[in-house]
């Protein structure tokens, strides 16, 4: 679309630039925006406060480091806003050095070792992400003309171009004169021919006069830390001409010439010639190089999610792309990536579906809906999962109707047996190669640099339900947090963890044998590479395999190191207290075999366990005393309303009432139940959906109960002679029954094959309830208090008088 083209005046160089980076990195990576002020205030000698508001000069040296995505902004629920680093901004902290008692505008600079990882980022950031709108560093731009291509590509078609002409390529567009970027190049060199050079008139009539004047934009890239640009002055013409840097490599040349002036959405293939792991560090470094929250990032892998949602039980339940879609709807000025790791381009194909037709997006820069679909796809059921959560979406799509807007990113990593084939699917996606690092530098020393402390070894353990995973969510992980997540189980073994040899058929057919990371030596080396971001490796239900085989050597790595001390080996405290000798992992992780292997002190390990299932298998007290133990207790404390409250059914039982009733009792059965406590049921043992009700599992007029009414209309089906409207309240009752069998097959269930499997009548009326079949029948098919006479009396007038 067109809109406001906005260009920041504020003043920068690359020294305020880096601060704002390093002021962030030091606050742990988020700031907020009153404390950055005051910082950045400290730093360049001005008030942080100007007649009782804030001073915005400070404010603005963030501007130029959000413009680039190396900073975010994120606000909290208080509407606080805060700084925040992203993927790239955490890279960019570890190439600044510093000038100690140089002046503000000199003090930090890019440390010259670092300056071609420097340029890379800015590349980077051309080519991935968006400038003209969707970015915090120019929050009034609404335009999808992207001033930083413009001004590279311009200079890559015309040689070298001056600040007006420049202006006159990227206002031009925006302003509509020109309908794309060769047209408008087509008339600056026509104007050439002509002697033409002068745009003067038309900038003030485009009000863009200031910005020629003085064009911040262009202004950092000549930084001498950048050179991206350089400059002369022709005398014969009178002008300032910029041209790229002669210092520029073939593939950066090549990078300007791929990218588009005017915004497109990403649809990008990656592929590789080596490991899978390869491939996702690129993805997260490169192309989600601007994500600051990982919310805003949804990933597929075939075999663990669902990618297109279905209905289920008479509702709409999203997969991976149906919950992209609506982030990306409720978030209009944010970026939305939807990632299909480890796949082929023909499974691409498949996955898509129905969707594959919305992939042909609208290329017309004056229209409102530039980067949308070009056609609707009719699904009701979609239509309605997105407006029932996104209510302003009803003016953007036609009635049962879906359309992928603008500002949602699609990237596949793709494993090709021919990597120059690509099965003949497109939809304009662009392809690269990422290669492995057979064929790159030797891998940079991370061992004594600054990094993220802390990292720890944690258990937590609990009754199934009892809310581990969510201790882990809420207080464990934060937005910037990387996390890794297993699931430990009986065939699980220490070369899936940590990796093995396997064979590997190379382009001429041959056989050779290679060490394949597992995930543990993947999440370790990612850690042990980016020494300021926190890694988080979280095993579920580590006890259903057996750990301390599935370890293996790396067992040892677990004790960590508690303080310094004079004269230890100077990693930081978290890192693993002892190294070990593993030449495969040290050959993957730090490029040499004999290198010691060490956690590092930026990535955590996290554990579950059900005390339910220690029987599966022990955790002897070697392995267990490595740990950091913590009970989850099973309390309704912190169990939101919705939920401790919600009525099960029809009754006017609530969850919390049932659940601390029903411990009570299992608590008081340790005479004939060993290990009692372990049986309780969690306070998320269900989810506030298995405790509503369908109403239409209520008898209709005239039938006593449901059963009598169920059992009359399924006799007139066996028979031929059922109705139309029988029929059709017949398909209701069985949806509404299947929905409200969620609780007692869930929960009922439990209580009568595990928690009191030796002695049911300590909790149910056995007299007339001998087998789970009747139990279960008498629940779903009776209507409220009557549901619970499957208990014994006492334990009815239980939960009956704890409700009144």
């Amino acid at each position: 679309m067109i809109g406001n083209l906005t260009i920041d005046k504020a003043s920068m160089n690359i020294s305020y630039f880096l601060n704002t980076i390093r002021i962030i990195s030091l606050n742990g990576g988020r700031i907020s925006r009153r404390d950055f002020v005051n910082q950045m205030a400290e730093f360049i000698g001005v008030s942080a406060q100007k007649n009782g508001k804030e001073n915005r000069t400070p404010y603005n040296k963030s501007k130029l480091p959000r413009y680039f995505g190396f900073v975010d902004i994120d606000t909290d629920n208080d509407g606080i806003n805060y700084l925040v680093l992203t993927n790239r901004g955490r890279k960019l902290s570890e190439y600044i050095g510093e000038k100690e008692d140089a002046e503000p505008d000199k003090k930090y600079y890019i440390v010259s070792t670092h300056r071609e990882d420097f340029i890379d980022l800015i590349f980077e950031s051309v080519i991935f992400d968006s400038f003209g709108k969707n970015n915090s560093g120019a929050e009034q731009s609404n335009t999808d003309v992207e001033p930083p291509k413009v001004i590279f590509k311009t200079l890559l078609e015309l040689g070298k171009a001056t600040a007006e002409e420049i202006s006159y390529v990227m206002f031009g567009l925006n302003n509509g004169k020109f309908t794309a970027f060769e047209a408008a190049i087509a008339e600056i060199q026509h104007n050439r021919e002509n002697l033409k050079y002068d745009y003067s008139e038309i900038m003030e009539e485009w009000k863009v006069t200031n910005i020629i004047s003085d064009f911040k934009l262009i202004n950092i890239f000549t930084d001498d830390n950048i050179k991206l640009l350089t400059s002369e002055r022709d005398d014969d013409i009178g002008k300032l001409f910029y041209y790229l840097s002669p210092t520029l490599s073939d593939r950066h040349l090549a990078q300007i010439a791929s990218v588009n002036a005017i915004y497109q959405p990403l649809r990008l293939f990656v592929y590789t010639d080596g490991n899978d792991s390869t491939i996702q560090q690129w993805v997260e470094d490169a192309v989600l190089g601007r994500v600051s929250d990982n919310s805003f990032v949804y990933r597929f892998r075939s075999g663990s999610e669902t990618f297109i949602g279905s209905v289920q039980d008479g509702a709409f339940v999203p997969g991976v792309f149906e919950e992209a879609l609506l982030k990306a709807f409720q978030n209009e000025k944010r970026n939305v990536f939807l990632v299909i790791e480890h796949t082929t381009e023909k499974q691409v194909n498949e996955l898509l579906g129905k969707y594959r037709q919305l992939l042909n997006r609208i290329n017309d820069l004056s229209s409102d809906k530039h980067g949308w679909s070009e056609t609707t796809l009719e699904d009701a059921d979609v239509y309605n999962y997105i407006v029932a959560n996104c209510r302003h979406v009803k003016s953007k799509l036609p009635e049962n109707q879906l359309l992928i807007p603008s500002n949602l990113q699609m990237v596949g990593t793709i494993i090709m047996d021919n990597l120059n084939g690509n099965e003949q699917f497109d939809y304009e996606f662009t392809r690269c190669l990422v290669k492995t690092n057979e064929d790159e530098s030797p891998q940079q020393d991370f061992d004594y640099v600054d990094r993220v402390t802390g990292g720890t070894n944690i258990l937590l353990y609990g009754v199934p339900g009892s809310g581990k995973s969510w201790t882990i969510e809420h207080e464990y992980c934060n937005e910037d947090s990387i996390v890794e997540r297993l699931v430990f189980h009986p065939d699980y073994t220490n070369a899936d963890f940590v990796g093995q040899i396997l064979p590997v058929v190379d382009e001429d057919k041959q056989v050779t044998y290679e060490f394949t990371p597992g995930p543990f030596t993947t999440i370790l080396s990612n850690a042990y590479r980016n020494p300021m971001s926190k890694y988080i490796l979280i095993i579920e239900e580590i006890n259903r395999g057996n750990a301390p085989a599935i370890f293996g050597e790396v067992f040892q790595l677990l004790d960590r190191k508690v303080e310094m001390q004079d004269g230890d080996d100077g990693f930081p405290v978290g890192t693993s207290e002892y190294g070990i000798t593993h030449k495969y992992m040290a050959e993957f992780i730090y490029g040499k075999p004999s290198h010691k292997v060490r956690i590092p002190s930026n990535l955590s390990i996290i554990g579950t366990m059900n005390t339910s299932d220690q029987n599966v298998f022990t955790l002897d007290t070697a392995f267990q005393r490595r740990w950091q133990m913590r009970l989850i207790e099973n309390n309704f404390d912190n169990v939101r309303p919705s939920l401790a409250d919600a009525e099960i059914l029809d009754t006017d039982v609530t969850w919390k009432r049932f659940c601390e009733t029903v411990n009570t009792i299992i608590v008081g059965n340790k005479a004939k139940m060993a290990s009692a406590e372990d049986k309780r049921l969690g306070v998320y043992f269900v989810h506030e959906n298995d405790l509503t009700f369908d109403q239409r599992a209520l008898p209709s007029e005239g039938h006593a109960t449901l059963l009598v009414e169920y059992n009359s209309l399924l006799g007139s089906e066996r028979l031929g002679t059922i109705t139309a409207e029988q029929k059709s309240r017949l398909k209701e009752i069985r949806e509404a029954v299947m929905h409200n069998r969620l609780f007692p097959e869930k929960v009922i269930k439990y209580l009568w094959d595990d928690a009191f499997k030796f002695n049911p009548e300590a909790l149910f009326d056995t007299d007339g309830m001998d087998n789970l079949e009747k139990v279960i029948r008498t629940f779903i098919y009776s209507t409220g208090h009557d549901r619970f006479k499957i208990f014994k009396q006492t334990v009815r007038d239980t939960l009956y008088t704890a409700q009144q």
